[in-house]
């Protein structure tokens, strides 16, 4: 972890084979840092109830939690937390090499469970498009609301919605790979809803594993 600096994180975190936690932290950022949280490398990461705010950063930073493994396999949990106001992203998983190119063998599998991605660009955004490994998040009554472009966007990954709430942003759902729904979400109110369909057999089957 390392000290907020111009343009830098909050918290930075490069621990091969550590298993992460931060909870009940309160982070809120300004103009002149770049993310709340980055992990680069960890076995897991846990953040549980913690406040992640108004980082603002510049282009792809501002993001409230960023998740970019280059390679390995990375375990995430966040779970009762609010990321709110951040320039960019809420959270933003994308495994990738450093400054954030393609070429990462990473692999990342989580969840959000009881999160507000709310106030920012892209709320929850999930991508493997920049790895040779997966992506699969669950997100389980989430909140990704009033964002300036897309509540949830997903490239090239998997992504689960379940008791989800989606309303109030540009795009609600921007499909571009696989998302699963089990068909009790609330995704509605947003400029257009969804942006391809989502595979509803997800309301029988169980989260997928990573290979």
């Amino acid at each position: 972890m390392q000290n907020p600096a111009s343009g830098g994180d909050a918290i930075f975190i490069n621990a091969p084979g550590a298993n992460v936690l931060l909870r009940g932290l309160s982070l809120t950022g300004s103009s002149g840092l770049g993310n709340g949280v980055n992990v680069i490398t960890a076995n897991s990461l846990i953040v549980d109830h913690c406040s992640i705010k108004y980082f603002q950063g510049f282009n792809t930073t501002g993001n409230g939690l960023l998740v970019a493994p280059a390679a390995g396999f990375l375990e995430l949990t966040v779970s009762d937390t609010l990321l709110a106001g951040n320039l960019y992203t809420g959270a933003w998983v994308l495994p990738a090499t450093s400054g954030l190119n393609a070429g990462s063998t990473g692999s990342v599998k989580g969840s959000f469970v009881r999160v507000n991605a709310v106030d920012t660009q892209y709320g929850v955004s999930v991508g493997g498009w920049k790895t040779s490994g997966q992506v699969l998040i669950i997100a389980d009554q989430v909140d990704a609301s009033n964002n300036s472009s897309e509540g949830f966007e997903a490239n090239t990954a998997n992504l689960y919605l379940t008791r989800t709430v989606v309303t109030g942003n540009a795009v609600g759902v921007a499909n571009d790979s696989y998302v699963h729904t089990y068909g009790d979400n609330a995704i509605n109110g947003n400029g257009i809803d969804i942006t391809n369909p989502l595979d509803t057999s997800g309301q029988n089957h169980t989260l997928g594993t990573l290979t």
